[in-house]
Formats: structure tokens, sequence, C-alpha cells
């Protein structure tokens, strides 16, 4: 069985959003853009000769685009292409790893006959072993299936990037009308007395466990609730209030939020209805809900996407976004996994 085992010898898919290429991880990120401000300097970045998707500016063959989808680096030659090659009485393999940290790119192995009319398939990859910058995959070809001879090629397609996960939902806990405020979350709240409810339609985003947060009037009440009409109820009978907000300048009305448990959810719409305990006698005030998979900082009526705005001239609200652990240009990680 002859193989083609030299890539170099394989045409470059230079056709919209195609390049082939062999692999070593150098360094991850998440987007071509960027690879291309982490890889190279500012004037070069600028330059589409130099760090265009289809520029080869280290000459080693390997087109840029496809040195992000394997984690190269584009300003160095890559004389290894990272590529193990197997192979028993059986079957072929070809061992190879992909950065983890892409998400507009796709790396595929298609194996053909022959180069003049052979129709090209695709050969399944597996996972062997992952790491924060890399993923170890291998794609096995059966000797019999392959005759006389088979020609072997490694390709990164371009590919639409994911869209963000959503992983909140916000809701008002009244309908209409209420007590109003600015401190408020679309400036008003409800009053449920003793042996009230309040029940409101949601939209679940994702799927998986949500931690219920509530903004309440400071005066207790003890409440069970749920999402869904078939889940298990979920008592409060005490809710600890932090980031409390005074009301009109009144010391004694404030509102604040509380953390009143989790639920596993699946996305779609569901029944979001809280009732006060049987025996409670104190009347209270909500003003809004939070389902949230995040880690979730209080901050007033602010939503998690939302920033405080600060209106004196020359002043701006420093509050960075929760790190998300993705791409950075000064994240070293990679350096401890390049073997």
């Amino acid at each position: 069985m002859m193989l083609f085992r030299s890539f170099r010898r394989l045409p470059l898919l230079v056709a919209v959003g195609s390049w082939s290429c062999g692999l070593v991880i150098v360094t991850p990120a998440a987007t071509y853009a960027d690879f291309r401000a982490q890889a190279f300097k500012p004037a070069d970045a600028a330059n589409e000769m130099v760090s265009g998707k289809a520029a080869d500016p280290d000459g080693d063959g390997v087109v840029n685009f496809a040195e992000h989808a394997l984690g190269l680096d584009p300003t160095r030659p890559d004389a290894s292409r990272g590529i193990t090659w197997q192979r028993n009485d059986s079957e072929f393999g070809i061992l190879f790893q992909s950065a983890a940290a892409t998400q507009d790119a796709q790396l595929t192995v298609h194996w053909r006959s022959n180069l003049t009319g052979a129709a090209k398939q695709t050969l399944a990859a597996n996972m062997v072993d992952s790491g924060a910058a890399a993923t170890l995959l291998a794609a096995t070809l059966p000797l019999a299936a392959s005759g006389a001879q088979a020609f072997v090629q490694l390709s990164a397609a371009e590919v639409t990037p994911p869209a963000a996960e959503q992983r909140w939902v916000w809701f008002e806990a009244e309908s209409s009308g209420g007590e109003t405020g600015a401190e408020l979350s679309n400036n008003a709240m409800i009053w449920v007395s003793p042996g009230g409810s309040v029940q409101r339609s949601v939209t679940i985003p994702s799927a998986g466990t949500y931690q219920l947060w509530v903004r309440k009037f400071w005066n207790p009440q003890a409440f069970r609730w749920r999402v869904g009409t078939s889940d298990a109820w979920k008592e409060s009978n005490a809710q600890t209030l932090t980031d409390l907000v005074t009301l009109g300048g009144n010391a004694g009305r404030r509102v604040g939020w509380a953390n009143v448990g989790s639920v596993m959810l699946e996305p779609g719409t569901r029944t979001f209805r809280l009732e006060v305990l049987a025996g409670d006698s104190n009347t209270t005030a909500y003003d809004c809900f939070l389902l949230t998979r995040d880690a979730f900082t209080p901050r007033g009526k602010l939503k998690p996407d939302e920033q405080p705005q600060i209106n004196q001239p020359g002043w701006f609200a420093f509050q960075p976004a929760p790190d998300a652990f993705g791409f950075s240009p000064i994240d070293l990680r990679y350096l401890n996994e390049r073997e």
C-alpha cells in the first residue's frame, strides 16, 4: 500500500474557506482575528500580504489560516508537521493535534484512491486526549478499504463561529402597575400579601443548572417556587438580602437581592410560580427575578450585561466583566503543553 505521506506535495486548497496542512500546536486563539492580533506585529497585522488568511510569510507551505487552525506560529517555519503515522496489519492511522480554542476552523481528514477522479471520502477523527491548548485526534483507514494505494489529506476549513450561548434570563415580578420608583427594575415592583403568588412565563435559553436570584423588599416573607408545572417545589423560609438600595431616599424602605436556590432546566418556555407559604402573615414586594448559570454579583437594577453609567466628565466606571478564560494575548499557558 502506498501512502501520500508528504503534505507538502498536496496542493493547498485556496478556494474560499479551505486550506490544507500538517500541524503541531504552538499557541491557541479563538478566531482568526484573535490569532492575527496575537501572532503578528501591528504593522504586519494590517498587511494582507503578510497576515492574510492565504498568506504564508514563513514560507513553510502552510498558509496563515491553517496555522491558526492548528496552533502553529505563522512567523516560524514548521519543518515537523506534528503528524504521527501509524500502521499495523489491518489499518493505517494518522495521529494529530487540533488547537482547542479555535472556533472558526474545522479540521477534517480525507482520503481517495487516486488523484485523477476518485471520490474524496471522509475519515472520522476520534479524540485521544485533550488539554487546555490542544486536543489530540486520531483517524484510521482500513487497509482493505484503500486498495493498492491511498492519498490522505488533512484540511482546515473556515466555519462560522457558534453564536454566544445565552446563560441567563431576567424577568419582572409585576406584569403591570405596582409601586413605582427609579431604583427599581423596570421602575416598578409588586406587593404580595399572605396567601398571594407571582406567576410569569419565562423562556429558558439553554440547558443547565440555574441559580434563582430574587430582588425584593426588605420585609421577610416565606415562599416556595418552581419553574415548570411538574418540578418539585423549593422553599425559602428566610432570605438574607445583599446589595441593599434605599427607595426614594427613605432609609426604612429598601430592596435587595437574595439567592434562593438552584434548578436544572432544559431550553424552552416555562411557567415560573412563587407562592407565599401558608401561615406566613407578612406582606412584601418583589421587584424582579434572575435565573442564571453564571456567577452573579448584584448591582442594583443592572442586568448581568449592563454597566453603570457615570455622568461625570473625565470619569468612567471600571467594572470588568467576569473572566470567561477564553482567548487572551498574554495567556502563556500553552507553553506548558507545547510538547
